[in-house]
């Protein structure tokens, strides 16, 4: 994303008995008003099983959702996460 632009990027996983959410995070690119900011997601798997975890890029002014993008994970028996595949 960008600083200073009213959007933030919001996460919804569909089975939360599977993945949770382990750590956010966001380091800006640079010193720069208005420059790249990275934000991490960092998933922790809770037990095997296959879940989408959804993710919008959603203006915080209205709620209008700008971008949206699905990922299917999987989560071994060791509780190890994959990447099965994106919408």
């Amino acid at each position: 994303t960008n600083g200073g632009v009213p959007y933030e990027w919001k996460y919804e996983i569909k089975d939360e008995s599977i993945v949770k959410l382990a750590k956010q995070s966001s380091e800006a690119q640079d010193d720069l008003d208005g420059g790249v900011v990275d934000i991490k997601f960092v998933f922790e798997g809770l037990k095997q099983g296959k879940t989408t975890i959804t993710f919008k890029y959603v203006d915080f002014r209205n709620e209008k959702v700008e971008k949206e993008e699905t990922v299917t994970v999987r989560v071994d028996k060791n509780k190890n996460i994959s990447l099965v595949g994106t919408n």
